[in-house]
């Protein structure tokens, strides 16, 4: 199967997998969206996990750092 490559900076793919990892639930696995939904999370995690350097990962946190001391980061946000 030809795969779809799409480039995201680190934070935002980190961003996107933690999104989907806190509402891709085990309580929610055994509905039919989110079978499908949760092996597309895992191979999402599995190509992140192979291609994401320790220092992408920490410039990553250090951008989560600020985007929360500026009010920016989605835990801060404020309609």
């Amino acid at each position: 199967m030809e795969k779809v490559k799409i480039e995201l900076s680190p934070y935002d793919a980190l961003s996107i997998l933690s999104f989907c990892r806190e509402y891709v639930n085990d309580e929610l696995a055994d509905e039919p969206i989110f079978i499908a939904l949760k092996k597309s999370v895992k191979a999402f995690e599995e190509e992140l996990t192979k291609n994401l350097t320790e220092d992408q990962y920490e410039d990553a946190k250090a951008e989560n750092q600020v985007n929360r001391l500026m009010g920016t980061c989605p835990n801060n946000y404020k309609p």
